[in-house]
């Protein structure tokens, strides 16, 4: 009975790390959906002052500059997304081969489990350097 559990809780995690990665490709489509409307409404005529643009399936006429913005928040929102994303990916992988029975890889995996600096992060970190 423990040999079922074991296995069941193993494909479910392996599951749970294939989903995320599919969720990885999705987001990673939308991010370059997203670049290639900035960069059109970028590139538009300054006569246009008014842009349709596809939200959830729903197409709205609205100023451009506020297009814009809409696009920027989403594409922060998507970023944010796929970062907490990796991150379980990462945590489930570590989870992944500790239940099999690899504590030498889970051990590996979670000790080099690095984040990302930020733009701010790094700034401040120039700017305390300078002073």
């Amino acid at each position: 009975m423990e040999f079922l559990n074991v296995y069941s809780e193993i494909e479910e995690v392996a599951e749970d790390v294939l989903t995320d990665k599919q969720l990885l490709v999705d987001y990673d489509r939308q991010i370059n959906s997203n670049r290639e409307g900035l960069r059109k409404l970028n590139n538009c005529k300054e006569l246009e002052k008014k842009s349709v643009i596809n939200l959830s399936g729903l197409l709205i006429q609205l100023p451009t500059e506020k297009s814009k913005k809409i696009i920027t928040l989403n594409q922060k929102n998507l970023e944010r997304s796929v970062n907490q994303t990796r991150d379980r990916i990462k945590d489930n992988t570590a989870k992944l081969a500790y239940l099999r029975g690899d504590e030498k890889t889970a051990k590996t995996i979670v000790d080099l489990s690095l984040n990302q600096i930020s733009a701010d992060d790094l700034y401040n970190m120039i700017k305390k350097n300078k002073e």
